[in-house]
Order: C-alpha cells, then structure tokens, then sequence
C-alpha cells in the first residue's frame, strides 16, 4: 500500500494500516491550526501537508509518517536481539524515542536516530530499524568466497579498530560490521551497500 497520486499534483488520498485492520483512506486536510495540532504517530508540531482518516481515531498525520508508517508496520513490535541478549535478557520493542528531544544514539552504528526505533527500557539500550533487522550473514561483492557474519565487538579485546577492507578507512574496534573470521575480513555497516 502507498499513496495514491493524481499525476503532479500532491497526494489525495492514503491508505494506512495504523491501529485497526484493514486499510483506511488517508485525505488531506486543508483547515487545521497547527498551533493546537500535533501528528497522531510522532506527536510533533502540525506542518506541511496533513491527512486524517475519516473511519478512525487518528486526526491528524504528517505525510512523511503515513509513508513511514507503511513500511514501520510490517516489523515485529517486540524483537530478541543477539547484540543485546548478554544484557539484561529483555527483548527490544518498537517504540517512539522516549528521550529528551526525541533523538537517540543507536547502539550498533552509533549514529543518531530520531523519533522511532527499537528501545530497552531497563537498560536503555537502543538501535534503528535498519540496524535491528539487519541480516546476520551476508555475502559481498569484494569477498565472494565467504560469507560475512555480522559482529558486535571486534574479535581483539585489546584493539584500537580495524580498516574496512572495502572502503579502506579506519573504524572503531567497538563498531558492528561484518567480518569474515577466516579471512580477517571486515567492512564497514555502510559499504556493505
């Protein structure tokens, strides 16, 4: 399900599969007062152009986040980790960011998320969609004769890091990547494209 658009002109309609079953039309709302209206999914400042459905509760939705929405809900709710099962055992759940400024650190690529993403609450242990859906196994062009496991340590405790054998910049030993132990071959998160 996507938008449904009427040539160059903005979406008219969308259908969304947001907290009931079975999809809803989305239609944009040409009168609101953005001072009093916050989006229903993100709960940020009204702007831009706003849809409602007319056979739900949801009032108000930016358009980036029904378009978001449609990819979000097809991940699991509640997801057992590998990279967080030596912490405190609890799976992580999808939910939007509880710290100040809605913005996190993501546990695995160590960049910032905002809004939406996979949370432990107990140990506030925190990871994008993308990197909580990873694959644990790839294979990649520049290494074709094995398969590349993703790591979430480096293998040596003692290390300083690693150079991507892809790109050939440094990382930092506490990074995920993958990495052929056989080989000693590792690639960055971002090259692995």
């Amino acid at each position: 399900m996507g938008l449904v658009r009427n040539n160059q002109n903005p979406p008219l309609s969308a259908s969304h599969n947001i907290s009931l079953p079975g999809p809803h039309v989305l239609h944009p709302i040409l009168h609101y007062d953005p001072n009093n209206s916050a989006c229903s999914i993100c709960q940020l400042q009204s702007s831009g152009l706003m849809l409602t459905c007319k056979t739900c509760n949801l009032s108000l939705l930016h358009q980036a986040c029904a378009e978001f929405h449609q990819a979000c809900a097809r991940l699991p709710r509640s997801l057992p980790h590998p990279s967080h099962a030596g912490s405190c055992g609890l799976p992580l759940s999808l939910a939007h960011c509880a710290y100040p400024g809605g913005k996190f650190i993501c546990d695995g690529c160590r960049q910032t998320g905002e809004r939406w993403g996979y949370h432990c609450a107990k140990c506030n242990y925190d990871l994008h969609e993308r990197c909580a859906v990873r694959p644990q196994r790839i294979r990649h062009r520049a290494h074709a004769s094995c398969e590349l496991a993703l790591i979430f340590k480096g293998p040596f405790p003692n290390s300083l890091g690693f150079v991507c054998d892809v790109c050939r910049q440094p990382g930092e030993n506490d990074l995920w990547r993958y990495r052929c132990q056989n080989c000693d071959f590792d690639v960055h998160l971002d090259c692995v494209v």
